[in-house]
């Protein structure tokens, strides 16, 4: 579909690395708005200090997701 580019890891030929291309970008930014406007409706009934749950419970499931994989996000020290 033109959304995303693959090449190959320059330290590494067995890895690829993927990227958007400008029609990938131009897909994504036109529904993360949207995206982003679900997710608040969603999670609206739940109160600040219910939201730090909610954080902190998903981020023990997606770190247990990644003892088996890549990274699924971004590591807070």
């Amino acid at each position: 579909m033109g959304l995303v580019t693959r090449e190959h890891a320059p330290e590494d030929r067995r890895s690829l690395l993927v990227g958007l291309t400008p029609q990938g970008a131009a897909t994504w930014a036109a529904v993360i708005d949207d995206q982003r406007e679900a997710e608040a409706t969603l999670l609206a009934p739940l109160a600040e200090k219910e939201l730090g749950h909610l954080a902190a419970l998903l981020r023990v499931v997606a770190l247990a997701v990644e003892e088996d994989g890549p990274p699924l996000m971004p590591h807070v020290d």
